[in-house]
């Protein structure tokens, strides 16, 4: 989980992070298939977020780690 949130898009990136930057509380909403995957830019890094929905194909060592470094996971199918 070195990487994070990425994209393939500089100005994406860039926007988004910006975006995080500014904002009180951060969410990520994403499905399973993207863990373990990895862009070029990174827009946050796993445990910069606040919050984390998924669905249940999330790997457990994700949902620990996540949850061990203060990030709350919400699973919803």
């Amino acid at each position: 989980m070195r990487a994070g949130i990425t994209t393939h898009n500089e100005q994406e990136a860039n926007l988004n992070r910006a975006m995080c930057d500014v904002s009180n509380h951060v969410v990520a909403v994403t499905d399973s298939s993207k863990f373990g995957k990895q862009s070029c830019h990174v827009i946050r890094r796993a445990f910069e977020i606040d919050t984390l929905i998924t669905d249940s194909g999330i790997p457990d060592e994700y949902v620990s780690a996540l949850q061990d470094n203060g990030v709350e996971v919400i699973i919803v199918d």
